[in-house]
């Protein structure tokens, strides 16, 4: 799933939305880093709780540094849980990755996980949509609202 989902992220052309619980798998960073410097798009949703993680609170810095646009949803009642990425939205090769794989290396190395890959415009509008809503709502601070 690992390999599968930071081929994907390889692939954007314009944008990647995130919407992710927490991110600390140095190599998923490393590859939204660099596609944010070739002028792909990018944002996060992150989970407030899920991002207030040491390791995923350091993540987010670099992620923050190289021009990715993150917000956090959420507070000590409500998680938001997904684990999905939408990439190329708007374009013909428009993919959404999701399932129960979290963005983490406890993921790939540990747990059983699974990623799907869905290809098309319909599916990533709809995922768009969600994100849409989820960004509107999140704030930029990680601080508990």
């Amino acid at each position: 799933a690992r390999e599968r989902l930071i081929e994907a992220l390889r692939g954007a052309k314009t944008s990647i939305d995130l919407l992710i619980n927490h991110l600390t798998d140095p190599d998923i960073m490393a590859t939204v880093v660099e596609k944010c410097g070739q002028g792909v798009r990018v944002r996060a949703v992150f989970d407030r709780m899920g991002a207030s993680r040491s390791a995923s609170r350091d993540i987010q810095e670099t992620l923050t540094d190289a021009g990715v646009r993150i917000r956090y949803w959420g507070n000590t009642q409500q998680f938001m849980h997904m684990k999905a990425s939408v990439v190329d939205a708007e374009s013909d090769d428009a993919m959404v990755l999701t399932g129960s794989y979290n963005y983490s290396l406890r993921a790939s190395q540990e747990n059983d996980e699974n990623l799907i890959v869905i290809h098309g415009r319909e599916t990533a509008a709809a995922y768009q949509e969600q994100f849409r809503g989820l960004w509107s709502d999140a704030t930029e601070s990680p601080e508990k609202e």
